[in-house]
């Protein structure tokens, strides 16, 4: 099955010698490449796996979703009296509302593990880029990435 992990070494040493006859030596480096693919193949897959947990979660809080809301209509449909259509009419918003929230807790968790992966490949890439040439590449965290206002708005919005 590895039949072609030979092949990026090969290839980068013929790019290398076609580049090295236009007078650019050992511009691209095979271990850099593999190593860059390597990391690249582990977010893929790290971001495969995230989205396939929050896909089944999403499934999941559709399908009970759905049977509280055929529940609440039959009682919906089933009421006599005024107070009992109120009653039944609130039960069926309350339910909307509490899906509704969990949703949005459920996304505003998928942006954060979305960001935390993201952010660490950004900031391994930038080390990486530092190491090379010498220098130290700042790489914002997420506390300096985002306002204090919208903090406070996720906070109070996840809480409540």
């Amino acid at each position: 099955m590895n039949d072609r992990q030979p092949s990026i070494p090969t290839g980068m040493d013929r790019m290398n010698g076609l580049l090295a006859w236009w007078g650019m030596p050992n511009v691209v480096d095979p271990s850099e490449l593999e190593a860059l693919t390597k990391r690249c193949h582990a977010l893929v897959v790290e971001l495969n796996h995230l989205f396939n947990d929050a896909s089944s979660g999403q499934a999941q809080a559709l399908s009970t979703a759905n049977e509280e809301y055929a529940r609440a209509l039959q009682e919906l449909l089933s009421v006599r009296q005024p107070a009992e259509f109120m009653s039944a009419q609130s039960r069926l918003v309350m339910g909307v509302m509490e899906h509704l929230a969990a949703q949005t807790g459920a996304w505003a968790d998928l942006s954060q593990k979305l960001y935390d992966c993201c952010s660490a490949m950004v900031r391994e890439s930038a080390e990486e880029a530092g190491k090379r040439t010498g220098q130290t590449v700042p790489v914002r965290t997420q506390s300096e990435a985002v306002p204090p206002a919208a903090k406070e708005a996720t906070k109070r919005s996840t809480q409540g």
